[in-house]
């Protein structure tokens, strides 16, 4: 299916059982077909934002809260010709590490036509119960879909 948000501008692609809600940001947990937007950041879902969303607060980021995660990863990707960068890590402090468990994620940064975009999701392996089962190779695909504008 596809999904536009019209305050996030952006447009992409996903499963038919997700079901995204606007909630300032995009947000889509998978698992539970959420019918409410979440207060705060949640330690379950697939975030997708804009810099001009009128949101504030919302979600943690891995590139602005480097210090609470374990080795990050950064590389280099293009999506639909926006060049931005992949960073993955484990949150192993603070809220998203939640009773010392480790948290993987993988946040994905744009900058384009003025807007600065990030999308974040809590992954995990299907039976991890992380993300509702979200998986970083599902997060991958969900991102390259996406159109900006």
């Amino acid at each position: 299916m596809s999904y536009h948000s019209a305050s996030n501008h952006l447009t992409f692609r996903h499963p038919t059982e997700w079901l995204p809600l606007e909630c300032g940001w995009v947000f889509i947990q998978p698992d539970s077909q959420a019918s409410t937007c979440p207060q705060g950041d949640g330690f379950c879902c697939v975030f997708l934002a804009a810099s001009d969303n009128a949101q504030r607060g919302a979600f943690s980021l891995i590139s602005t809260n480097r210090r609470l995660y374990s080795t990050v990863a950064e590389t280099a990707v293009t999506v639909n010709g926006v060049t931005g960068t992949r960073l993955s890590g484990t949150q192993t402090q603070g809220m998203g590490a939640g009773s010392g468990q480790m948290a993987p994620q993988v946040e994905y940064d744009f900058t384009t036509d003025g807007r600065s975009y990030h999308f974040l999701a809590n992954v995990g392996p299907p039976d991890s119960g992380r993300a509702g089962g979200v998986t970083a190779a599902q997060f991958d695909q969900l991102v390259q879909t996406v159109t900006f504008g």
